[in-house]
């Protein structure tokens, strides 16, 4: 799961970083295996951090802003946060933000990625959540079981 996170956190470094937030990777021990599907995982955590980075540039009050990925593992799941300090989510987009073609970004945006990303954590028999307060910033967390119940799991070929 290391090899997940740095390949999100590398694929979206140079865009973060032309724009001038400040990008920290923060991999803490034991993240180990998950039984997950590393290119649907790794779209998630992308759309999350292009999504960090949207809230950065639409928050003109800091001239600096930070974006952190980071995970860790406990013997049963593994957590992933990706924090900004950028504009943060009006009371709607909170409301709405796992909502089916809502978007808060108007033209620019599908409604799109956080269903999605929702939808895949929960078939992984995981779950994601946020905090975000408007001006402040925004955090997500997301976590995943190491190994999926039957419930859960694909099905074979």
């Amino acid at each position: 799961m290391d090899a997940v996170v740095r390949k999100a956190a590398e694929l979206t470094e140079q865009r973060i970083r032309s724009t001038g937030i400040h990008l920290a990777l923060e991999a803490g021990p034991g993240l180990g295996e998950v039984e997950a599907d590393e290119n649907a995982l790794s779209a998630v955590l992308l759309n999350l951090l292009d999504n960090a980075v949207d809230a950065c540039r639409q928050d003109r009050a800091r001239p600096v802003h930070h974006i952190t990925i980071g995970a860790a593992g406990a013997p049963d799941h593994v957590r992933f946060e990706i924090r900004d300090d950028g504009a943060g989510m009006t009371a709607e987009a909170r409301q709405h933000a796992f909502d089916l073609f809502y978007s808060a970004k108007g033209a620019s945006g599908t409604g799109l990625g956080l269903f999605i990303a929702r939808q895949v954590i929960q078939r992984h028999g995981g779950r994601i959540d946020f905090e975000s307060v408007e001006g402040v910033g925004t955090v997500f967390r997301i976590e995943l079981p190491r190994f999926r119940t039957e419930a859960v799991k694909p099905p074979s070929d």
